[in-house]
C-alpha cells in the first residue's frame, strides 16, 4: 500500500512539472510576441479626396472645435530678423472692363474676364499674353502651377489650360445655386465651389463630384490646407469658421470669432489671416460692420482627435477708418506674399455708391502697417504679382454692381 502511495505520488509530480514547463514556455512566448500583437498600428493619414470620393455628408451637431486664444504670443516662427520696411508705388495701370480678377500662385501671370473674352495678361508689363473667347465669368481662379484657368458662368465650369491655349472641359455643377466662389486645392487635384448652401469638390481631371458639404451659410470664403485634408469655410458677416475634413466627409466643428469679413491662409498653412469685426447701428442703412481686429494665428492640426488649434501669433496695425455717409471702411480681402512675408488687404466702406477703397501692406513678423494706399475707385480684387514683389488690384465704380475699369499694380520697395 505505501508502495503504491508513493507511486502515485511519483505520478501526480510528474504530471506538475509537465504543466510547469509548459507554463513557463507560454510565458516566454507571451513575453516575446504578445507585445507585438497588442501595439496599435499607428494610425495615418486617410487617402486624399483624389482616392477615396465621398459626397452627399451631412454636418454633424454644432458643437465649437476651439476658439482662438485671447492672449497675444510671440510667434517663434515669425519672430526670427526683423526684415526692412518697405512702401508701395504705382508702377502701372492696365485697362480693363472686368469685375473679375486672378493671378496665378507664383504672380506670373493676370486673368480677367471681360465681356466676351479671359484674357491672360504679364502682370510685370500689362501685355496679353493669350485669349479665350467666352462670356463673362462669374468667378476665376488659377491652378497652383498656373496651367488651368477655371471660369464659372451661370451653372456652367470651363477649365482652359493656358499653356496649350485651348479650353479644355466643362462640367455642370449639381445644383442650380448662385456660385460664390471658386478655389483650386494646393494640389490641383481638386476644384472647390461654393454655392448658397453648399461647399462642393470637384475632380480636375473628371469634373466628377468628390465631396460635398451641407452648410447653414453661403460659401463666402473657404481656403484647402497643404495636405488637401481640411477646408476652412467662412459666410461674410458671421462669426463661426467652420472645419471640414475633406477625406471623411466629416465636420470638426467651428471655430469661433467676432463677425468675419475676410481671411486668408499662407501657402504653407501655419498662418492665417483673419478680420474680425463688430456690429454697429447706422441710421441710414441699419446695422453694419466696423473694423475689429485684425490678426495673425498660428494654425495647429491634431488629427487623431478632429482638433484644430490656434495661437494668436501677432495683431495687425489696421486704422479705423470712415468714408461717405460715415460708413466705416472694412476689410473685404487679405492675401499673403507667396513667402509669407508681407501680408497685403483691400477695405471698402459698407454702403452702396461710389466712393475710394483702401489698399493696405503689413509687415507678417510684427504686424506693423507699412502702406496705406487711397484708391481712386471700388476695390473688387487683390493678388501678389511676381513672386511678392508687387500687389495687383482691381479697382471698379458703379453700384450697386461695381464694374471693373482699372488694375494698378503696385511695387513693394524695401
Amino acid at each position: 500500500m505505501r508502495r503504491r502511495s508513493w507511486l502515485i505520488v511519483g505520478i501526480i509530480g510528474a504530471i506538475g512539472a509537465l504543466c510547469l514547463c509548459g507554463g513557463l514556455g507560454v510565458g516566454i512566448a507571451a513575453y516575446r510576441f504578445l507585445p507585438v500583437v497588442l501595439t496599435q498600428v499607428p494610425r495615418g493619414l486617410t487617402p486624399s479626396p483624389a482616392l477615396t470620393p465621398t459626397r452627399g455628408q451631412t454636418p454633424l451637431p454644432p458643437t465649437r472645435t476651439v476658439a482662438p486664444a485671447e492672449t497675444p504670443a510671440p510667434s517663434p516662427a515669425l519672430a526670427s530678423e526683423t526684415p526692412a520696411l518697405a512702401t508701395l508705388r504705382l508702377r502701372q495701370e492696365i485697362p480693363t472692363e472686368t469685375f473679375q480678377m486672378a493671378v496665378s500662385p507664383d504672380g506670373s501671370l493676370l486673368a480677367v474676364s471681360e465681356p466676351d473674352r479671359i484674357r491672360v495678361l504679364n502682370p510685370h508689363t500689362g501685355q496679353e499674353l493669350t485669349r479665350f473667347s467666352s462670356d463673362e465669368a462669374e468667378h476665376l481662379a488659377f491652378s497652383p502651377d498656373g496651367q488651368w484657368i477655371a471660369t464659372a458662368a451661370a451653372q456652367t465650369v470651363t477649365l482652359l489650360d493656358v499653356s496649350a491655349q485651348v479650353v479644355g472641359h466643362r462640367f455642370s455643377l449639381a445644383d442650380t445655386e448662385y456660385v460664390h466662389g471658386l478655389t483650386f486645392s494646393p494640389q490641383g487635384t481638386v476644384l472647390l465651389v461654393g454655392t448658397e448652401s453648399r461647399l462642393t469638390g470637384y475632380y480636375v481631371e473628371s469634373g466628377r463630384p468628390a465631396f460635398e458639404f451641407e452648410l447653414y451659410g453661403p460659401a463666402d470664403m473657404f481656403a484647402m490646407d497643404p495636405d488637401e485634408r481640411l477646408v476652412f469655410q467662412i459666410t461674410i458677416g458671421e462669426t463661426d469658421m467652420e472645419v471640414w475634413d475633406a477625406y471623411t466627409g466629416e465636420w470638426w466643428g467651428s471655430i469661433e470669432f467676432d463677425p468675419i469679413s475676410a481671411f486668408a491662409l499662407s501657402s504653407d498653412g501655419r498662418t492665417m489671416a483673419v478680420a474680425e469685426n463688430t456690429l454697429i447701428e447706422h441710421p441710414d442703412y441699419g446695422q453694419v460692420l466696423a473694423p475689429g481686429r485684425v490678426a495673425l494665428w498660428q494654425v495647429e492640426v491634431n488629427p487623431d482627435q478632429q482638433e484644430v488649434t490656434l495661437d494668436l501669433l501677432v495683431e495687425l496695425d489696421f486704422p479705423q477708418e470712415v468714408e461717405g455717409m460715415d460708413l466705416p471702411v472694412v476689410l473685404q480681402q487679405l492675401a499673403f506674399s507667396p513667402d509669407g512675408r508681407w501680408v497685403a488687404g483691400i477695405a471698402d466702406w459698407t454702403g452702396e455708391g461710389d466712393t475710394r477703397g483702401r489698399l493696405y501692406l503689413w509687415e507678417a513678423a510684427t504686424g506693423r502697417r507699412l502702406a496705406r494706399e487711397v484708391l481712386p475707385g471700388r476695390p473688387l480684387g487683390i493678388g501678389f504679382v511676381e513672386g511678392g514683389a508687387g500687389v495687383a488690384v482691381l479697382l471698379g465704380t458703379g453700384a450697386p454692381v461695381p464694374t471693373g475699369h482699372r488694375i494698378q499694380i503696385w511695387a513693394i520697395t524695401p
